[in-house]
């Protein structure tokens, strides 16, 4: 069995959570002896999908007969491997990403809360929970590689970090960042997004109307961003996006998760057990300052535990099993 992996984004510097999903899949693949390849000349038996932008490449492989399968819903943040689109009216499935997902032979995604929205939204693929893997070894740092962060940003080891990630276009999320960087001036704040095309513009705008102790910047290399997680006090997670990669790296990093507002399709959020659930920036804001003050890190038990549950490894086997599924009638 070959699989074909892919996932390439526009712009080679805008490597995300897409990209970390990718290097997520073949290490599953080559923990189970699976082969996997990027050459699309290579005539694998499945092509595997992280983006809805290749719903072309997607169709070449269906006309040759070659099985194909597509994560969504594991990258939400990830303006390229994005299947939602978030507006005041709610969430939607991408018109582009509802024709790739149901011209797919299998489906995959994270938990059985976004199957439920996918069939809800007119998905009618066969589609299958496979839950987003992490590997909890890139999050042990020799002590070298957890100074990165403070080398990079030049800002004291003492320093109080609190992380959030996403893309520059969650308008509603950055200005609720402002807000608890507001409530919360010993602390400071770090977002590292994506904004394509205008990024240093974009990144100036907002850097403009934050308080001092808010950095916004563009994506990190990955040192740099696993540095900053595993030296971070707190992780925010401040829409209702699922956030399938970024959680579980948080998890694995030890870092407190902070959620607000509806968190319906994040289950491994679990209020006061593997993360704080809070209603807004104020009560967020109390929680950070609860961990300032030494208090408050009970959850990093339970989702640390939730991290070596899905790490890459236990994870592998899932991965397996399902292209064998895939290939079976095909081998009948």
């Amino acid at each position: 069995m070959k699989v074909f992996i892919h996932y390439k984004p526009k712009r080679a510097e805008s490597a995300f959570e897409g990209t970390r999903l990718r290097k997520n899949l073949k290490g599953e693949c080559e923990e189970v002896d699976v082969t996997w390849t990027d050459n699309k000349l290579s005539d694998p038996d499945i092509a595997h999908f992280i983006s809805p932008y290749d719903i072309a490449l997607l169709r070449k492989f269906r006309e040759k007969g070659v099985k194909t399968i597509v994560s969504a819903f594991y990258c939400e943040r990830d303006p390229y491997a994005s299947f939602i689109k978030l507006n005041r009216r709610g969430m939607h499935l991408k018109k582009r990403a509802k024709a790739m997902l149901n011209e797919a032979d299998l489906v995959l995604v994270p938990n059985e809360r976004i199957k439920d929205f996918a069939e809800k939204s007119g998905v009618s693929a066969p589609i299958a929970v496979v839950p987003a893997s992490v590997n909890p070894e890139r999050f042990v740092l020799a002590p070298l590689e957890r100074e990165v962060f403070y080398r990079y940003f030049g800002v004291r080891e003492d320093t109080k970090l609190v992380v959030c990630n996403g893309s520059y276009s969650e308008h509603a999320k950055l200005r609720s960042l402002i807000k608890i960087a507001k409530l919360c001036p010993q602390v400071r704040f770090y977002f590292f997004g994506f904004a394509g095309f205008g990024m240093g513009a974009i990144v100036r705008f907002y850097q403009n109307r934050a308080p001092e102790n808010l950095t916004f910047a563009p994506l990190l290399e990955d040192d740099v961003y696993r540095s900053a997680l595993e030296r971070s006090s707190a992780y925010l997670v401040l829409n209702s996006l699922p956030d399938g990669v970024g959680l579980l790296e948080a998890f694995a990093s030890k870092s407190v998760v902070i959620a607000m507002g509806d968190q319906s399709l994040n289950p491994l959020i679990v209020k006061d057990v593997s993360a704080f659930l809070v209603k807004n920036e104020q009560e967020v804001a109390e929680v950070i300052d609860n961990i300032y003050l030494g208090k408050g890190k009970d959850t990093i038990i339970a989702s640390y535990a939730a991290a070596k549950k899905y790490s890459l490894a236990k994870q592998a086997n899932t991965l397996k099993t399902t292209y064998e599924a895939v290939l079976k009638p095909q081998e009948e």
